[in-house]
């Protein structure tokens, strides 16, 4: 009798073991599929200068904006190599058309630099761009832009 029961044990205890495995498993694929999210390079890694990239490449824009489309980013990034330009990186809102972001000036760090769309627009719904802007130390920054989506 004792070993009936004794092998009942086992089996319940391998049970609940395999339960937990499973649950940290699913838990485990979940977390990082939150997590990972998408990000989109829409420029570069390349040269932003005053004429490059070329007008019309972010639609309705001049010359030295790359953007990407219309969609729910919530986080505008640039990767900076090189260069001593001013420029900018951030978001067309859809409730103004307008960009908005942090601007550079050309003497900073080199790095990766994110901002985050709430702190720039009022909706969600936005466009992530890069733009050149005039002044600082030289004619253009080696630049990639990206956007993400959490």
């Amino acid at each position: 009798m004792n070993a009936k029961r004794e092998s009942a044990r086992r089996g319940k205890t391998l049970w609940r073991r395999a339960a937990v495995v499973a649950l940290v498993g699913v838990a485990l694929v979940a977390g990082a599929s939150i997590a990972g999210g998408a990000t989109t390079n829409y420029w570069g890694y390349g040269n932003l200068s005053a004429s490059n990239p070329a007008a019309g490449t972010c639609p309705g824009s001049p010359a030295g904006v790359a953007c990407s489309g219309w969609a729910y980013w919530d986080y505008s990034q640039v990767g900076w190599n090189s260069g001593r330009s001013a420029f900018a990186y951030g978001f067309i809102c859809q409730s103004d058309g307008v960009f908005w972001g942090p601007a550079f000036g050309g003497s900073e760090s080199f790095g990766t630099y994110s901002a985050l769309w709430s702190n720039w627009c009022p909706s969600h719904y936005n466009k992530v761009a890069v733009v050149h802007l005039s002044g600082g130390g030289g004619t253009y920054n080696y630049v990639q832009g990206r956007g993400l989506i959490y």
